[in-house]
Formats: C-alpha cells, structure tokens, sequence
C-alpha cells in the first residue's frame, strides 16, 4: 500500500472588523489590513469577519491570497485593529 502523506499544517489568521456605519473607513481598514497581510509572503491563509451588519455576521475568505504570519506582522496587525481583533489558528490538511 501507498504511504499516507503526513499532515501538514497551516495557519489561519481571523481578523475581526466591527461595522462602524462609515462606509468608506470601514472599507479603508480592510484594504489596508488586506495590503499588510499580503506584504508579508508565505503560506498562511487568511480572512475576515465583519460584525455587527444589518444582516448579521459576514466571513469574508480570500482562497486566492496567503501571508506570513510572523511577529512583526502581528504587531502590525494589532496597530491597526486592535488586540482583541486577531485570531491565528492552527488547521491540519
């Protein structure tokens, strides 16, 4: 029999906006978190949840684009969004 692949695992970072009725800032934050999480390159995927929309909760995946995770990228992060806005996880594939 063949040998089964050995599990690889990945990062996933969940960023987590809260809706503030301000279209266009809203929109700017997530560009600028979406330019500095692809400026750093690797094979950690990545998305968004956006709260608090007149329709709930929105998960926002980009399958196309990965990034890096790394500490500078996670200071970086946590200036932009705040402490409580970034989640990294670990997922096996």
């Amino acid at each position: 029999p063949q040998p089964r692949p050995h599990p690889r695992q990945r990062r996933v970072v969940q960023v987590t906006f809260h809706r503030t009725g301000d279209q266009k800032r809203d929109f700017n934050l997530l560009a600028a978190a979406h330019e500095l999480l692809t400026s750093y390159p690797g094979e950690d995927q990545f998305v968004f949840l956006l709260r608090g929309g007149p329709n709930g909760d929105h998960l926002l995946e980009f399958p196309n684009d990965t990034t890096g995770y790394c500490d500078e990228l996670a200071a970086k992060l946590v200036d932009l969004v705040g402490p409580d806005a970034v989640r990294v996880r670990e997922e096996t594939w």
